[in-house]
């Protein structure tokens, strides 16, 4: 009875609480920042003294600054929050999934944890189970059946991982850049894109902006591949004015 009252109890609750009370979410922030923050840091250090080695100023970019400590630890939390949202979306897609089968809060259960579902986002889980219910309905030997479902949703959670690590890369890529140029006369940088990049960032390619417009811009979109680049204005020489032409004297006649 105890067990049925359960089940009863659980089938009651909205999906969003089931995914809410089913993970421990502090956790996964608390971890997640502690990760993600000094790589933010690390790189934006490589990229800030990269910027300076192009425009030419012998120094070393210090990441500790207040402006990238700050940077960083802002992103790194929205960053969380954004993978846990989309993750959360993911178990949504698995509880809701469950629920209309019929299934019991065991079996439920045991789908979240089975293979780390939790890693995908709400549009792959769907995908993953589209996909298993096209397995089930071949009725393959369990073995050759669990070995195509690990191999499908690896290949789904690699390319979410490499998602978002390329488009973090770039975001700290260029706010490092930014960063390192402070303090120097150069004020204005330049959006660069790749040959082979998509309409909308080639329409941005070779747009300047001034230091202060420029933040934020960057990533244009996931897994975007433009970078700023340091706009080097040569000083321009002052102009040194003509000497008034001097008019020739006519000759007198005894000089003739």
């Amino acid at each position: 009875r105890d067990i049925k009252n359960r089940i009863l109890k659980f089938e009651k609750k909205s999906k969003s609480q089931i995914v809410i009370d089913y993970v421990d979410w502090d956790t996964i922030e608390g971890s997640g920042k502690s990760i993600i923050k000094p790589a933010y840091l690390n790189i934006m250090e490589k990229s800030g003294n990269l910027s300076l080695a192009q425009a030419r100023i012998e120094a070393s970019f210090d990441v500790i600054n207040p402006r990238s400590v700050t940077w960083a630890e802002k992103y790194s939390s929205e960053l969380v929050t954004l993978v846990e949202k989309e993750t959360k979306k993911g178990i949504r897609e698995i509880v809701s999934h469950g629920l209309k089968e019929g299934k019991t809060l065991t079996q439920i259960a045991k789908d979240i944890e089975y293979l780390k579902d939790v890693g995908l986002n709400g549009r792959q889980s769907a995908a993953l189970l589209k996909y298993r219910k096209a397995l089930e309905a071949q009725k393959l030997p369990k073995e050759l059946y669990l070995q195509k479902y690990v191999k499908r949703y690896d290949s789904l959670l690699r390319d979410r991982s490499k998602l978002i690590a390329r488009t973090e890369v770039s975001r700290s890529v260029n706010e490092g850049y930014l960063d390192s140029l402070e303090g120097t006369r150069y004020e204005e940088v330049e959006i660069s894109s790749a040959a082979d990049a998509c309409p909308e960032c080639l329409d941005l390619a070779g747009q300047k902006f001034k230091r202060s417009e420029a933040r934020g811009r960057l990533p244009v979109h996931p897994n975007c591949r433009c970078h700023w680049i340091v706009v080097i204005t040569r000083a321009k020489k002052p102009k040194v004015p003509k000497k008034p032409e001097v008019p020739e004297k006519p000759l007198k006649a005894a000089e003739a």
